[in-house]
């Protein structure tokens, strides 16, 4: 619900140097995280989990939107829904291989999920895809060996944009979009998200909020608005796990700030973690913010895993 409304934050490095850098990285973030992983191909049967490539979860007009499962091999299990990075412009479902991998090897149904890409499709197109993505889970929850009742979302930069969107948002937001499935929720039960933009308004330097919107945040600053997490935290929102890098200087430390005290305020249970990489770095290196991510989700969706709480700490 629309509860927040809080100035935007400037950013502080020259926003014409934020200019290039900001389009260099919307370009290389996939390309990046494609090396951050196994080569995509058939499951490796010695291991305990299966990997379901290529599933159709949405027919669009200009073509079928699909997912990869990657799951344990027997039992019931939370489900994560993993949005890809690459500044809404660029990416695929395989570029988070690696995490997903990781996160079945957890005990989870990590669902990668594709979406339409800017600047083709303009905003709201994507979270339109994601919500339908989450449904469609719920909907195969017995096919996947998933509880419908406990889904997050795990995502970063434009991934994480994506997922704090999906937690934030609901039924009375207008960001719905058409579905096959009516009558099932698109709410997601936690939330992970890393190098996260939350409020767009705040990002009129970067070229890929302007592929995303159809203009720059001054010039579509409604549109912005409601592409912004920030903007619809309210006190029924999941629990949230966020991370950044204090040497992020593509996405400002101000926007994970920003969305963790909103939530503070309205009473949300919500993580902040900071460490001393970038934004790549924290993509491709950031194994501990990942394994603190997973101990999160351990704790409030249930899996109780004790041992992982335990070696990362307390996440109060």
């Amino acid at each position: 619900m629309k509860n927040h409304d809080p100035r935007p934050d400037p950013i502080h490095p020259p926003k014409a140097l934020c200019a290039a850098l900001l389009a260099v990285a919307a370009l290389a973030m996939s390309a990046c995280a494609g090396t951050a992983g196994p080569a995509s191909g058939p499951a490796d049967t010695n291991t305990d989990i299966v990997i379901d490539r290529d599933l159709t979860y949405v027919d669009r007009p200009d073509g079928a939107l699909q997912v990869d499962v990657y799951r344990p091999r027997t039992g019931i299990h939370p489900g994560v829904v993993v949005v890809h990075p690459g500044g809404w412009i660029s990416g695929s479902k395989a570029d988070v291989e690696r995490l997903a991998t990781q996160l079945a090897r957890a005990g989870y149904v990590a669902v990668a999920a594709s979406y339409r890409l800017a600047p083709e499709h303009r905003y709201p197109a994507q979270i339109h895809d994601l919500k339908e993505a989450v449904r469609w889970m719920r909907v195969h929850a017995d096919r996947l060996g998933l509880d419908p009742t406990r889904i997050a979302a795990f995502g970063y930069s434009a991934g994480g944009h994506l997922a704090a969107l999906l937690a934030t948002s609901d039924a009375d937001d207008g960001l719905e979009g058409e579905t096959t499935f009516p009558g099932v929720s698109s709410r997601v039960q936690a939330l992970v998200a890393g190098g996260t933009p939350t409020d767009l308004r705040s990002l009129s330097a970067n070229p890929a909020v302007s592929r995303l919107l159809g203009g720059t945040a001054g010039e579509r600053p409604v549109l912005a608005a409601d592409a912004s997490p920030i903007r619809f935290v309210s006190r029924d929102d999941p629990p949230s796990f966020l991370y950044h890098g204090h040497l992020d200087f593509f996405i400002p430390t101000s926007q994970a700030r920003q969305l963790h005290d909103a939530f503070a305020r309205d009473g949300v249970p919500t993580t902040l973690s900071f460490n001393r990489l970038g934004h790549f770095g924290n993509w491709l290196f950031g194994r501990t913010q990942e394994q603190r991510a997973i101990a999160f989700l351990d704790r409030w969706l249930g899996e109780g895993d004790v041992t992982r709480v335990a070696q990362v700490g307390d996440l109060r």
